[in-house]
């Protein structure tokens, strides 16, 4: 059987990024359009070859980049580096005869070129239907209608291409009938630890007793500053833990369970840092210091240390008649 006279070039040819890797790695400045038609040349030497696809002169005579040259116009160096380029890219591969010869074959060329059934066969066994029917035109549950073109089109219709079409039918039939999977969730993001100025906003707030769900914008602002002041300083949340540990020992409002202002931990930090760094021994007089006094208050604290003084001046004098006696 002789091979067809024609073959198919697909118009993806025209933007393949192969022919385009070729143009840009060659060493010869080599246009696009001239690639392009060296491959086509290619494809058609290939259909016309004694085994189709393969480069051949005759059977066991292979066709060479002399030959490719000539038939191109090209000179040999330019053929040999386009060759070099296709074989690389894996458009074409070589394989070697009995004879020890090296032969060039395109690459996928029974998938890319696969054969049609011939109309000129068709046509023949649709009259041998006819001759079987006693001439009658109209085949078995066929429509009368129909013409001879209309029943067989030039349109290629091969094996390959209606076995593809049931595969594709099978595959998205079996697709539909599948539920798609659960696409895996993704890990729970893992909490960012606070930053140093969340860490002492907090331990400020805590102190203080505000409930930072509650409290508006505005003190929320003031709570920062002091915040902000204090790291600043280089205080950090310990020193609000040591802070609090005097306010609420050494303080007349701590003691009575009154929470700081933020307001008051800047203000009594001096007293805080001196009461801490006695030990807590001073917490008396700090408490004194701090404890507001009226003036009845004043009053009745001095009249109450002049008796004292008094009562220990006479008790020191009746001791001292008692022993001169």
């Amino acid at each position: 059987m002789s091979s067809p006279p024609w073959f198919r070039f697909y118009s993806e040819t025209l933007n393949d990024r192969k022919i385009e890797r070729i143009c840009r790695d060659s060493d010869k400045d080599i246009p696009k359009a001239l690639v392009i038609g060296v491959w086509a040349t290619i494809l058609a030497l290939a259909n016309d070859s004694p085994e189709r696809g393969a480069l051949l002169l005759t059977d066991d005579i292979p066709l060479n980049a002399s030959d490719l040259a000539q038939e191109t116009g090209l000179d040999t160096d330019t053929m040999e580096a386009l060759l070099f380029q296709f074989h690389r890219l894996k458009m074409l591969e070589m394989y070697s005869t009995d004879n020890g010869a090296t032969v060039m074959a395109v690459m996928n060329w029974g998938k890319r070129q696969f054969v049609s059934d011939s109309s000129t066969q068709r046509v023949r066994e649709h009259r041998e239907r006819q001759e079987d029917d006693g001439g009658n035109d109209q085949a078995p549950g066929g429509n009368g209608s129909e013409t001879l073109q209309d029943c067989y089109s030039n349109t290629p219709d091969t094996e390959q291409i209606q076995s593809k079409t049931e595969t594709e039918t099978e595959n998205t039939a079996a697709d539909a009938a599948t539920p798609p999977e659960p696409s895996p969730k993704p890990p729970p993001k893992e909490p960012k630890p606070p930053t140093p100025a969340q860490e002492m906003f907090t331990a400020v707030a805590e102190l203080c007793k505000i409930d930072l769900t509650l409290v508006t914008k505005q003190d929320r602002g003031k709570l920062n500053q002091v915040a902000k002041r204090l790291r600043e300083t280089g205080k950090t949340p310990t020193h609000i833990a040591q802070f609090a540990r005097y306010w609420y020992a050494a303080d007349w409002r701590g003691q009575k369970g009154q929470a700081p202002t933020p307001h008051d931990i800047p203000s009594n930090w001096g007293r805080a840092k001196e009461w801490l760094e006695n030990g807590g021994n001073n917490a008396r007089r700090d408490e004194r210091r701090t404890e507001p006094i009226d003036a009845g208050q004043a009053t009745k604290r001095q009249i109450e240390e002049q008796q004292t003084t008094y009562a220990v001046r006479a008790l020191a004098e009746r001791a001292a008649a008692g022993a001169s006696v």
